[in-house]
């Protein structure tokens, strides 16, 4: 029988899933500690057991989505070795409903509206998107050795890329995730690939909407 201590890490990602159960359908302000504990069928001193307050438990959740959104990431394109298909793939990854979904927005931008507030908070969010820029940078920076993309300091590319990423997920919240939401990624995607490629692109827009793009990337001056 395991021991108290040993189910510490179990116990503590339950919570962590119930809380974003809870924030997701009660916003930020109805996620009380007593609904989630209602949510597990336990008593709310569990929860305090393991998170002496609700400040802790969001640091601990942004922790949970940075993870999620890793784990992630390289589940997708990990056993892509062809360069250029791997390039699509991310691009395909990131300017797709399946990436923007995977984290329900609402709990996102519940504790991303909490970090202007709170430091601690703002510091999990910052290191989250470093560790993700350091991930595309390691990308772009074997693509670029290997003339699959143009000459360009790895972590700017990078950092453009993540902003297109961001600024189509927010206008997602806004039009909904339906046709016209493809259609916009595929032409951010499009954006995308100029942007790497140095106007030597894909022939044309990346077409569906699949985990992994079929768009044929050109190496620059081929």
């Amino acid at each position: 029988m395991a021991r108290p201590s040993d189910r510490a890490p179990i116990r503590k990602q339950e919570i962590l899933e119930h809380f974003y159960k809870v924030l997701g359908e009660e916003g930020i302000e109805g996620s009380s500690l007593a609904k989630i504990a209602g949510s597990m069928g336990v008593h709310p001193s569990l929860l305090i057991h393991y998170f002496s307050t609700k400040e802790q438990m969001t640091l601990a959740l942004v922790d949970y989505i940075a993870q999620q959104y890793g784990e992630t990431y390289l589940g997708w394109i990990g056993d892509i070795e062809d360069p250029q298909e791997r390039l699509s793939a991310i691009l395909e990854m990131l300017f797709s409903r399946d990436w923007m979904v995977y984290v329900d927005q609402s709990v996102f931008n519940a504790c991303h509206y909490l970090g202007f507030h709170n430091k601690e908070i703002h510091k999990r969010f910052r290191r989250m998107y470093s560790r993700f820029a350091d991930m595309l940078s390691v990308e772009f920076g074997r693509l670029m050795e290997l003339g699959v993309v143009r000459e360009m300091e790895p972590r700017q590319m990078a950092d453009l890329v993540i902003a297109m990423t961001e600024g189509l997920d927010f206008y997602g919240t806004i039009i909904g995730t339906g046709r016209r939401f493809d259609s916009v990624g595929r032409n951010m995607k499009q954006a995308a690939l100029t942007l790497l490629l140095d106007g030597a692109g894909a022939d044309g827009p990346a077409s569906g909407g699949g985990k992994r793009g079929d768009a044929e990337c050109r190496k620059t001056g081929t």
